[in-house]
């Protein structure tokens, strides 16, 4: 029952994403290695359609690939992920632990919507670690220190860290910043929402 079950996500999951075989295709192989399924699953559908996709490869490929690449999917059990896992948190790394364990369901998914796998070793597994809300905000001096801190850095740093400061965008947005995402004349800068983590501007 749990593999059915497991089978029709993955069947809904596709038909959201349009990625049904069409009738009469050739089968698909069914050994494939994690090594091999990860690559699949990163030129066909990560890549493409993700714009996280440069962390998902290199997640995957380090937590996953390099401990259990060798070994086929069909053979893959929840007590090796479970070690995985636990081995990232045990390194103090409670967030990606947590990360991973997201990654590899995806990764599963859709190696079962395209009938790479009848089930996933990681559907059961619950987060390794738990996570807090962060709340945390800086006091007045310390956005002065910080503002000081960043005057000594100098470029290029500096004037990023200031950017985030008063922006309160992310790392990544700020960075990939082109010119002409600024309006000198307005002194007005706008965020394509594809750009965005939340798809908005």
């Amino acid at each position: 029952l749990k593999a059915a079950r497991d089978k029709a996500r993955g069947v809904l999951l596709s038909a959201a994403r349009g990625e049904f075989r069409e009738k009469g295709a050739a089968p698909l192989p069914t050994d494939l290695t994690v090594a091999e399924a990860v690559q699949k699953y990163l030129d066909k559908y990560a890549i493409p359609n993700t714009r996280d996709h440069k962390e998902t490869t290199r997640i995957l490929n380090k937590e996953l690939v390099a401990v259990i690449g060798s070994v086929p999917v069909k053979e893959v059990r929840a007590e090796q992920v479970r070690d995985i896992l636990f081995g990232i948190k045990e390194r103090g790394a409670h967030l990606q632990a947590n990360r991973t364990l997201s990654w590899i369901k995806a990764l599963w998914s859709w190696l079962m919507a395209n009938d790479y796998a009848e089930n996933s070793p990681a559907s059961r597994l619950k987060a390794p670690s738990q996570e807090t809300q962060r709340d945390r905000v800086l006091k007045d001096e310390e956005i002065v220190w910080f503002w000081n801190g960043c005057g000594s850095l100098g470029w290029p740093f500096g004037p990023v860290f200031k950017l985030l400061l008063l922006t309160a965008q992310r790392m990544g947005e700020i960075a990939g910043l082109h010119w002409d995402d600024i309006d000198h004349t307005k002194q007005k800068l706008t965020l394509p929402a594809e750009r965005t983590k939340s798809n908005r501007l």
